[in-house]
């Protein structure tokens, strides 16, 4: 008696991860992405809305490989991704897959819902002979046509533009929702007000009960005067929420500050990491200095050209961040280069120069930074830092020792 086959899994991301290239948002891009890393986030969800949104997508340049096929060489022709918005194309398996089926097509289709699907799902299909034959055929197919419409109701659920199922069965919370995100609004714009302005935030006694009806007795610091200068101001919502919230609820706390601050910098960084990206090349300026509790870190910027229009073009310099570091030697400090800029999602692929001062762990020809890095990515050359020359060379100059 033969054994029942198990029926091929159908309708879950990683099917089509498996086949197809994911370009992360600020995951590790330059190496190929990996299910554990892309789909680290306990919901499904996430991992859906990653595979819709950052499918692989060949250029125009792209070289697809010819297959044989009777007497003719034929090919995947990119034009058919523009007309066809639900097919992608695997580069590792040469082949096509249909990203709304593979995600919300049910395991069984036909007459009887006895008939398992393989084509465009759970298998790519590449015979480019029949390409547009087939292609017009799946996109007539009830299930394709249900697919399509859970992806499209999944996306506008996930941006934001309709309210989930248990939102809309639930108004209360989501009215509930709503009047919390108000009240964390003025706390949210008064630290970054303080981080615009370069306030620091707390002073020596920014602890202890936020009493809106009685004046401090000494100085609590920036942040809670400001709130109190924005109660004073008229901001009802910041009042009533202080009012009324519990003692371990105010959002206010030293805590919630720093994870205010954390979320503003994954904002900010992924802006950044886009720009740079979408500029297709940039320089890394670097160097290693110590904070005020003596510990070395590793201060990066990022120099690229920014498109303002068709044709016109600036460049740009931004501050990316501290990198802490246990050693100072040329190779420990290149490699903490290189996988801090993995880690936010650049592509160092575009790098294409570095500027460091003179420092032998930084210049040397051999095991300093600018060597190592040259050793793996040949295009990123390296130019000694003119304002760090500019410092060198003004001293002599006006007599200074």
């Amino acid at each position: 008696m033969s054994q029942k086959r198990k029926k091929p899994e159908v309708g879950t991301s990683s099917t089509l991860l498996k086949y197809v290239s994911i370009k992360p948002k600020i995951s590790t891009i330059n190496e190929p992405p990996s299910p554990q890393k892309l789909f680290a986030s306990p919901s499904q969800s996430t991992s859906d809305i990653v595979v819709l949104q950052n499918v692989w997508v060949p250029d125009n340049n792209y070289n697809f490989p010819n297959q044989q096929i009777g007497n003719q060489k034929r090919k995947f022709n990119i034009p058919w991704l523009t007309k066809y918005k639900w097919l992608t194309y695997s580069k590792i398996e040469d082949s096509a897959f249909c990203k709304f089926c593979v995600l919300f097509s049910p395991s069984e289709a036909g007459y009887s819902s006895n008939q398992s699907l393989h084509t465009f799902i759970k298998k790519g299909y590449n015979n480019w002979k029949k390409g547009l034959e087939k292609f017009e055929k799946h996109g007539s197919l009830n299930y394709h046509k249900e697919a399509n419409l859970k992806a499209d109701h999944f996306m506008d659920v996930m941006l934001g533009k309709i309210l989930s199922v248990d939102k809309q069965i639930d108004k209360f919370h989501h009215q509930q929702t709503l009047e919390n995100q108000e009240k964390l609004k003025p706390i949210i714009k008064t630290i970054i007000l303080c981080g615009r302005q370069c306030l620091p935030l707390r002073a020596h006694r920014d602890y202890g009960t936020f009493n809106i009806d009685q004046e401090p007795e000494c100085n609590e610091g920036n942040f809670r005067t400001l709130l109190r200068a924005r109660i004073d101001s008229g901001d009802t919502n910041l009042k009533q929420h202080l009012m009324t919230c519990g003692k371990n609820s105010t959002y206010i706390s030293w805590n919630i500050q720093n994870q205010i601050i954390d979320a503003c910098d994954e904002v900010i960084l992924t802006k950044l990491v886009t720009k740079i990206n979408n500029a297709k090349w940039f320089t890394i300026l670097a160097d290693e200095t110590s904070d005020i509790s003596s510990i070395e870190q590793f201060a990066l910027c990022i120099r690229y050209i920014e498109s303002i229009d068709v044709n016109n073009f600036k460049i740009v310099e931004n501050f990316l961040k501290f990198v802490p570091v246990e050693s100072t030697s040329g190779q420990n400090l290149a490699d903490v280069l290189l996988t801090t800029l993995n880690s936010c999602g650049i592509n160092i692929n575009y790098l294409r120069g570095q500027g460091y001062d003179g420092a032998a762990a930084m210049s040397s020809k051999f095991k300093g930074v600018q060597a190592r890095i040259i050793e793996k990515y040949p295009t990123a050359l390296y130019v000694h830092c003119v304002s760090h020359s500019l410092k060198l060379t003004l001293p002599p100059i006006l007599g200074y020792p």
